[in-house]
């Protein structure tokens, strides 16, 4: 599917972050017939069953629309705390790298008015661009938002200090600010080389999670190698587990 903005200023939208993430914006309208989409970064990796977490959008009540975790849980760590020059939902504000979207409500809210008016009224001073729109919007509205925890959207401010993420196993790992790109933290890197020399259909237990051991304790020491060590027990069983049923769906199949 092209990417999609608005004609009257495609050009603007286009060059205001980064055109795949902005574009998010607009699903709304680009997805007429669609009632809920999961968008994710494509700096994003699921180290649980993706099916956990698209049943939040049942926990979610009847005024909320969108989920997303906090950019932080912590005030000493929080970019938006320090910086931003713009309303932002309360108290950490939120990082849209994993967002779940109620299309139905959100064209009901009339989300793209929403955010069109809040770029027009805070333009250049949005350096995170449609992150930030979300943010002015739903600061605005803040009983639209479903919140979810960091262990679901796990980045390597958590790794550090008071930021720990301390709300479960780490479920997805989100390698935010071209931590993998730029080689800045060694532990996402080794998760992602890991991933992309995973086939399909492989072993999870021995095909990934095996070689993220062995990788793991070869990469260089930081907080984030320490607390995937830490995690590798548990992410050895959800991978246990979903290779039990692979197995028994493909035994099924052939009888």
């Amino acid at each position: 599917m092209p990417v999609w903005f608005p004609k009257d200023n495609y050009y603007q939208w286009w060059a205001m972050f980064r055109p795949c993430t902005t574009q998010r914006l607009f699903l709304t309208r680009m997805l007429p017939n669609e009632d809920a989409v999961l968008y994710v970064d494509t700096d994003v990796i699921f180290v649980h069953p993706i099916e956990d977490f698209w049943r939040k959008f049942y926990a979610m009540n009847e005024w909320q629309m969108a989920g997303m975790a906090p950019e932080t849980e912590s005030y000493k760590h929080n970019v938006y705390i320090k910086e931003a020059r713009h309303p932002f939902f309360q108290p950490f504000a939120l990082n849209a790298g994993l967002l779940m979207m109620n299309l139905t409500r959100l064209r009901a809210f009339d989300l793209e008015k929403r955010v069109k008016r809040a770029k027009q009224e805070f333009e250049g001073r949005v350096p995170w661009g449609d992150q930030d729109l979300l943010n002015i919007v739903f600061s605005r509205y803040p009983q639209g938002v479903f919140t979810f925890t960091c262990r679901w959207n796990y980045r390597g401010e958590h790794c550090h200090g008071e930021a720990l993420c301390t709300d479960g196993p780490i479920a997805v790992v989100h390698a935010s600010r071209k931590m993998v790109l730029d080689h800045l933290e060694p532990a996402f890197v080794s998760l992602h080389r890991t991933m992309q020399n995973f086939k399909l259909g492989q072993n999870l237990v021995d095909d990934f999670i095996d070689p993220l051991n062995e990788s793991l304790q070869q990469t260089t020491v930081t907080g984030c190698t320490r607390e995937l060590r830490k995690q590798l027990h548990l992410l050895r069983l959800s991978a246990s587990r979903v290779d039990k049923i692979t197995a028994q769906a493909s035994a099924t199949n052939k009888t």
